[in-house]
């Protein structure tokens, strides 16, 4: 009788083995990856301002110009916040660049400044991960692709020191 037992829990022990494990958490995590960027364009150098020195001793001045850099994201804010790019979809930066001037005799001193647009191309994906009662880790990809971007439009200047 006693070997009946032992029989008897021998296969309940090995079909309780063979039943799946059951998934007791799961969890998404979103990945990203840079693929390239594109220049999409940008104005000519545009004539801002200027000083010119037609005496025989040098001259010195001080000038100011505001700059506008801004970028934007494609994709809901949502999807950036769990991918870690930030909470933010969008920003404008206004940087003053100040120039201190001295201009030689019979010189002229000039200030250009050009705005460049820029678009930075990113892909991302989503990926489960389920963690089974067994002990057992699982990661799924379970999106395709899919493609977002970064649009930064910035300002930038040059000076130029010329001879009348």
């Amino acid at each position: 009788m006693k070997r009946w037992y032992i029989f008897i829990i021998l296969i309940v022990l090995f079909v309780t083995s063979l039943s799946a494990a059951t998934i007791i958490g799961s969890e998404d995590e979103y990945h990203y990856s840079y693929l390239n960027s594109s220049k999409l364009g940008e104005t000519a150098w545009e004539y801002v301002t200027g000083e010119e020195n037609r005496s025989s001793i040098s001259e010195n001045f001080s000038y100011s110009v505001s700059l506008t850099n801004s970028w934007s994201w494609s994709i809901d804010i949502s999807i950036l916040g769990k991918l870690g790019l930030g909470t933010k979809k969008s920003d404008v930066i206004k940087i003053t660049r100040t120039y201190n001037i001295s201009i030689p005799p019979y010189y002229g001193w000039y200030l250009y400044k050009k705005t460049t647009y820029t678009r930075y191309y990113y892909k991302y994906w989503i990926e489960t991960i389920n963690i089974y009662d067994d002990g057992k880790i699982e990661v799924t990809d379970r999106t395709e692709y899919k493609l977002f971007y970064k649009t930064i439009i910035s300002e930038t200047t040059k000076t130029e020191l010329k001879g009348l």
